[in-house]
């Protein structure tokens, strides 16, 4: 029991900047919610996703290594492997509600040009 915890605590400690900046990001959308509440919205659930999954994923991995002994180490790489792709998945579906978030309520460019031009007189 131990030794699971100091993996638990190991790697939140090694994932506390990231994990900060999920927390950070939830407060300033909450904070930002009547300016673009569409924008606001899609990053919060994107953050809050993107926290969900980094702090889960590591009590899972944390209980899959403590329980190495039952399985064998076939089983176990494989059981990782699976989390892993479980993981990246979830951690993609964060980012790209982060990149809508983005461009929600944008209005769109004028055809034939990328971006705003000031001509000087």
């Amino acid at each position: 029991m131990q030794t699971t915890v100091m993996i638990v605590l190991s790697q939140l400690v090694s994932l506390a900047p990231i994990l900060l900046v999920y927390v950070v990001g939830i407060i300033l959308t909450a904070m930002w919610w009547r300016r673009a509440p569409g924008a606001a919205m899609l990053a919060m659930i994107g953050l809050g996703i993107l926290l969900l999954g980094n702090v889960g994923g590591t009590f899972i991995q944390a209980y899959v290594i403590s329980n190495r002994a039952a399985a064998g180490a076939a089983t176990m790489g494989q059981q990782m492997a699976i989390l892993g792709i479980v993981l990246s998945i979830v951690r993609a579906a964060g980012t790209a509600l982060l990149i809508a978030a983005v461009f929600k309520g944008r209005p769109r460019a004028e055809e034939g040009r990328a971006f705003e031009v000031q001509m000087s007189s």
